[in-house]
This record gives C-alpha cells, structure tokens and sequence, in this order.
C-alpha cells in the first residue's frame, strides 16, 4: 500500500477560525474540504479523502481505513468503503498560529538554525513553547517526511523510550534524521552532550481550546462517563458526587475545575458552577429522557438568603418577592414556584426532572440536602 507523505504545501495564517495547514494539506491530496463557520463552529475543519491502493496489490478495505487510521495525525471521523478505494472523513478540532503545523492536536515550528541544547529551550521557551516530546513513535516519521534538509534534532521522551539506546554519550536526547554521522539508522534516538554538539530546533505548543475541540472531548467524555450537554453557551458535564451547598460561591466552581482537569487542560478556557438557562434545561430534558436516567435532582448554585434583618425579627417576616432575591429568569420555575417557609433560613435551588414529557424547571432546595450538580466550560 502507498504511504501518504504528511507533508504540507505551505503554513498559511489562520484566519476566520480555521487552521490553514490543514486546508493545504487536504487541497494538496485532491481532497474535499470543509471548513468550519467561524471560531465557535463546534464542527472543526473536515477533509473528505480518497485512498487508493497500489496496483496489483489485493483491495482489503478494512486493512485500508486500518492503516490509514495508524497513519493520519488527525481526527479519523469515519470511513465508507468502496468496491475500490476507501473514502476517509478527518479533521481537526484545534487551530495552530501562522507558521505551525498540527499533528495529533499539537502545533509545531522548526527553526532551521543548529543550537546547542540551552539554547534551543530557551528559543522555544520565547514562544512560549517547548523541545517535542516523543509521545508516540510515529511521530518521528511525520516529522522527517515533513521537514526538509533537517539532519538532527533536539526532542524530549518518557524514560522507557531512551533506557536502552545504542548511541548513549550525554543527557541530552537528539533525533538524527541522517543517521550516518553516528553509524546509525535514519530517525534514530540518541543521547549527546548538548553543549558540545549543537542540533537544529523543533518546538512543541499546545494550542488553545476551541469550541470544536469541546465538543470533541463532550463525545469521547461520554463514552465512559454521564451524557454531556453542548450548546452555544459552552460545554455542561456533571459530577458523580453528590453536594451540599456551601455558603462560600467559590466553592463550587473550585470543585468544577477539579473534576474537568482529569481530562482536560485549564489552558484557555473558564470552569464554574453551570449558570441556569432555558437552552441548558431543555438539552438535559432530552438527555434523561433519551437515556432514561433515574437521576431527579440536579442542585445549582443559585441561592437565597434572608436578609440579616429579617433573620433578627422576634416574629419571622414571610418574604412577599422571593423571586428577585433568587436572581433566576422567572421563566425557569416550576409552577407555584419559588416557594420559602418562614423560618429565616437560606435556600438552594435544584433542577427537577419531569417524569412526563416536559422540559425541567427549577425549585427550591433545602441547602441540607445532596444532589450532583454540572459544572460549565466557556472558551475564553
């Protein structure tokens, strides 16, 4: 089967939210592009692409989107099979500055310059970057198809990847690209002294989180964990704990971020407690009636709280416009809602699911009581 080269027409600035080396590449192998609409389009850029097998070669269409899989430094959406050739769908969710080019979600930028191993950190780090790290070994390869008249250069590894190397005379991990100066193979990992010996730089970013690459996350977060809710107000995921109500506000949204750094980097986006909207009760309606979940109560972190001096009253004051102290659309109430006793406490609100075919509203909630609540991601 042909091997496709990754190798990329040029790096092109991104603009209207799109990442341009993508498009180059996609238009270079004949491909039908698809870009998405703007920086909030949850899509990404798409590319529809054929892959033909060599002549003479058996037609195994599976083994076909197999390889291609293995191969493509990108988002594999699906396949069709065809009596003669593989129709793949790939893409991209994140987006890479002028001058980058994305593998694997991750943007890089050579500098054709030999440096010793200081001197290329610290030319990385001015672009607030750092040396590629190997975290798959077919990197290596995209990377040396790509680049051109790069002989060596500086990369950083896990400990098992570098623990038994033939050429291992510094601290220092190198990727000769022409092996020959060290009787070695082409691509291959050795260890140098980087002060002596200088090597040519390739720097490694994260790029920002985009709108697309939330929703990305949304699908494969719910392969093993709760349904997730996307909307144009940001991606909602709620807790598998069960939480009471805590008078500080912070608390909440300290917990929020805690649960989403388990799968996600705090780079470029905002995490709090789930701000309460009509979009955001009628997605969840769909989702518990769609997975049928026994779930009843979801807790917010929108609260009411009697005022000190009605606290203090000898004969408790009932509160006639509890509504404005809750500071929710009125709207988003179940009926006879919001409904206090006249006992001076405070009071959360929870989200009540319907057991019929309605949209939840909200309700008054004991602050002693446990419910999950959800927790929302913005892009900044």
């Amino acid at each position: 089967m042909k091997t496709i080269h990754w190798f990329l027409l040029s790096l092109i600035t991104c603009v209207n939210g799109q990442d341009k080396s993508f498009e180059s590449f996609c238009k270079f192998y004949g491909g039908k592009y698809q870009a998405r609409n703007g920086i909030k389009d949850i899509r990404g850029d798409h590319c529809e692409l054929a892959l033909q097998p060599e002549r003479n070669v058996e037609y195994d269409p599976h083994e076909h989107h197999h390889h291609f899989d293995q191969q493509a430094p990108y988002h594999v959406h699906g396949a069709n099979y065809l009596t003669s050739k593989t129709i793949c769908n790939i893409g991209v969710t994140l987006i890479c500055p002028d001058g980058w080019i994305q593998y694997f979600g991750r943007c890089y930028f050579m500098e054709k310059r030999m440096m010793s191993f200081d001197e290329a950190e610290k030319f990385c780090e001015a672009k607030k970057a750092t040396l590629p790290m190997i975290h798959r070994e077919v990197l290596i390869r995209y990377w040396y198809e790509y680049f051109t008249n790069v002989h060596q250069i500086w990369a950083r590894s896990t400990e098992p990847t570098v623990s038994d190397l033939i050429h291992d005379k510094g601290p220092h991990l190198m990727i000769a690209f022409d092996g020959y100066p060290y009787s070695l193979p082409p691509k291959s990992l050795l260890k140098v002294d980087g002060s002596i010996v200088k090597a040519m730089v390739l720097c490694e970013s994260t790029p920002p989180i985009t709108m697309a690459h939330l929703d990305y996350l949304r699908k494969r977060y719910f392969e093993i964990y709760y349904p997730s809710i996307m909307t144009e107000e940001g991606l909602f995921i709620r807790t598998t704990s069960k939480r009471v109500f805590n008078q500080d506000s912070k608390v909440d949204d300290d917990y929020c971020r805690g649960v989403v750094k388990a799968f996600m980097p705090l780079i470029g986006i905002t995490v709090k407690s789930a701000k309460i909207t009509a979009d955001f009760l009628r997605n969840l309606g769909e989702i518990h009636r769609k997975e049928k979940i026994p779930e009843v109560f979801y807790r917010t972190s929108v609260h009411y709280s009697g005022g000190e001096k009605e606290r203090k009253q000898p004969k408790c004051q009932v509160d006639q416009n509890p509504i404005k102290r809750f500071n929710v659309d009125p709207g988003l109430w179940n009926d006879q809602q919001p409904e206090v006793v006249c006992d001076a406490a405070t009071y959360s609100t929870a989200i009540r699911l319907s057991e019929y075919e309605q949209d939840p509203k909200l309700e008054v909630f004991s602050d002693a009581r446990y419910a999950p609540i959800y927790c929302q991601i913005t892009v900044d």
